[in-house]
């Protein structure tokens, strides 16, 4: 019982405990409870805080962080020190004597090495690259202290772009939609280029443009302010005598795709592949010299044309030079190696500050005689100096020239040379020039084939013009008002342009059925002229009157 009874007591107790185990529990489980929620709040706490810090890393570490932002100002900051140096030591180089000489590489690392000795300068062309060794930036500046943009233009969309910049203005679309060019046939034509006069930035053509070709004449008020221009790959014609910088008067940089099987481009000058040919320099780049690249062989029609801010240009090798290719530059002076320039029209540099200060009398470039520098007295010979390659022009008047004397050197004469050689009575020619030959004072080329020139004031007032004659050339006869009466020989085939102007006294001339071209005005103003032309002809009506003829003055053969 006795175990009954502690049994009874142990049973109390374990009553109680279980009583006081229940409220441990209930204490433990209402922990428990506040403790879980306490977990899910501290992990969204962590959450949220992770959220905020990676926000905050990235406005920290981000692309466009604080710490990205200020690398970028520093490194702003430095480019612009840098830059600073590079303007400070090419201006002093610019200041110096001789001033107008390009700067040279070695000139412009001494000039920057007394405020920075980590620079080295190199030559690239014209260009000028500096290098700082301890940034590793480079920079690439022309001889006009500009520096080179940076933009890809091959990575852009076509279209206008915000001058030197990727910011697109215009798409190629809009530019064709909105009528400010115009492109026909895969074509884009450059009279439509002055409808760009109201914007201003680099073009960047097509893909799909194959030529670029003049239209119509352009008004030169208009004045498009485009000032670089991308060629594409495809591009495989811009028509020489296209004029195009004419239209762009502010061009300063021209690119070409590196995969274009037809052009390149150099230091923003267009080539062609091989860089034989030198076919545009942009009129508003402000470099005051320029060196034509040795590789360089022939420079294009118009391809200097109205470019003001050149002085001086040098060529390097044998080059021959288009029509025009210096038109309207004014400001030239200096022509370094001239004595390279096979050849060039006769007043293409005429219009320049080289040709006003030449000296009284003949005018040479180099091997080529071009003409005449101020007053001539009456009766004078012309003796053209011994290694005289090109005869362009002779005399600069009508009455002054009475004889010419022409080396064995000459090679070539212009058909226009003797034009203004009124009293022009003889030409010699050196027994063993190869290339032209006299005959009675009469001047051919070496096998007769081309009659060249029949001296105005030679006497005799007839003429028979030999039988290997093909080609009766521009101005032969013009002005020989002593001819009466001329034979032509049915070897002729050809009478070119005014072949026979103003040869007021000649009255009677029979073109053979040989003679397939004849020139424009090639009888103007004969006055008491009367041409027949023989029977089998395939000359017509038009072509006598547009010789100079009214119906009047010629007649066929029937």
């Amino acid at each position: 019982m006795v175990y009954f009874r502690q049994s009874k007591n142990l049973g109390g107790k374990m009553k109680n405990k279980t009583k006081e185990t229940e409220k441990l529990m209930a204490v433990h489980t209402d922990n428990f409870k506040e403790k879980g929620i306490t977990l899910i709040a501290l992990v969204i706490t962590i959450v949220v805080l992770l959220i905020l810090a990676g926000i905050s890393l990235n406005l920290v570490l981000g692309e466009n962080g604080i710490v990205t932002k200020a690398k970028d100002a520093r490194e702003q900051t430095i480019i612009g020190h840098e830059k600073e140096q590079i303007n400070l030591a090419y201006s002093a180089c610019k200041t110096r004597e001789n001033f107008d000489d390009l700067v040279t590489a070695s000139e412009l690392e001494t000039e920057m090495k007394k405020s920075n000795e980590n620079v080295s300068v190199a030559a690239d062309g014209d260009n000028l690259v500096i290098t700082f060794e301890e940034t590793k930036h480079q920079y690439n500046i022309g001889q006009d202290g500009n520096y080179a943009e940076d933009v890809d233009w091959s990575k852009l969309e076509p279209g206008l772009y915000k001058t030197g910049t990727s910011e697109m203005i215009k798409s190629w679309q809009e530019l064709i939609d909105d009528k400010l060019i115009d492109v026909e046939d895969s074509k884009l034509v450059v009279w439509y280029f002055t409808t760009l006069k109201d914007v201003e930035g680099d073009l960047v053509i097509s893909s799909d443009i194959d030529e670029i070709v003049k239209s119509a004449p352009c008004a030169f008020w208009y004045q498009p302010k485009i000032t670089g221009i991308y060629f594409p790959e495809r591009l495989t014609n811009i028509e020489e005598n296209s004029e195009i910088s004419q239209w762009l008067p502010y061009l300063k940089k021209i690119d070409v795709a590196k995969d274009n099987k037809d052009y390149s481009a150099d230091n923003g000058v267009l080539y062609d592949k091989n860089k034989t040919k030198m076919l545009w320099y942009p009129r508003c780049r402000k470099e005051a010299k320029y060196i034509v690249p040795a590789s360089v062989t022939y420079i294009g029609q118009g391809a200097f044309n109205r470019c003001a801010n050149l002085n001086k240009i040098e060529f390097k090798n044998s080059v021959t030079i288009g029509e025009g290719a210096f038109e309207r530059c004014e400001n030239i002076s200096d022509i370094i190696g001239a004595e390279n320039i096979e050849d060039i029209e006769s007043d293409e540099l005429s219009d320049t500050e080289w040709a006003r200060k030449q000296p009284e009398g003949d005018v040479y470039l180099g091997k080529i005689l071009l003409g005449h520098a101020g007053e001539m007295q009456s009766n004078t010979c012309i003796q053209v100096k011994d290694g005289t390659k090109r005869i362009k022009f002779v005399g600069n008047d009508d009455t002054s020239v009475s004889s010419v004397i022409i080396p064995s050197s000459v090679v070539d004469i212009a058909s226009v040379a003797f034009g203004p050689c009124a009293s022009l009575e003889k030409i010699e020619v050196a027994e063993n020039n190869q290339y032209y030959t006299v005959e009675d004072g009469i001047l051919f080329d070496s096998d007769k084939k081309t009659l060249k020139i029949y001296p105005r004031k030679k006497i005799d007032t007839s003429y028979v013009i030999p039988d290997s004659v093909i080609t009766i050339d521009i101005w032969a006869f013009a002005y020989c008002t002593n001819l009466n009466n001329i034979t032509i020989p049915n070897s002729v085939t050809k009478i070119d342009y005014e072949a026979f102007s103003n040869c007021t006294n000649l009255t009677t001339v029979r073109i053979p059925n040989s003679v397939t071209e004849l020139g424009y005005d090639a009888f103007s103003e004969c006055k008491n002229i009367k041409v027949t032309v023989e029977a089998g002809s395939s000359l017509t009506e038009d072509n006598l009157r547009a010789a100079g003829l009214d119906n009047t003055q010629f007649e066929f053969e029937k």
